[in-house]
């Protein structure tokens, strides 16, 4: 988040007003982790698990990528979870 605007959030009347799009913003972060979880669970439960491949791609090597990608996006949802919601 941009210095400026921390400066602003963290007044305790804006933060006061912030308190619904705040809740809101929890509430969309969780359902994104939610929906990760639900890809990871439903691509890796079956036999033989059904993991996202690239064109001429391995299944060891899309594995790899697909849960770095899964990663990331996690990673991502925290960090700005982290950044956003900080206080």
């Amino acid at each position: 988040m941009h210095i400026r605007y921390k400066v602003l959030v963290s007044r305790p009347a804006v933060s006061k007003e912030l308190v619904s799009e705040r809740e809101s913003l929890l509430a969309q972060l969780n359902a994104q982790v939610r929906s990760i979880r639900d890809e990871f669970t439903a691509c890796t439960q079956t036999q033989p698990p059904k993991i996202p491949l690239g064109k001429n791609e391995t299944v060891v090597t899309g594995a790899v990528q697909w849960a770095h990608q899964l990663k990331s996006r996690t990673q991502e949802i925290l960090s700005t979870a982290e950044d956003v919601l900080a206080d």
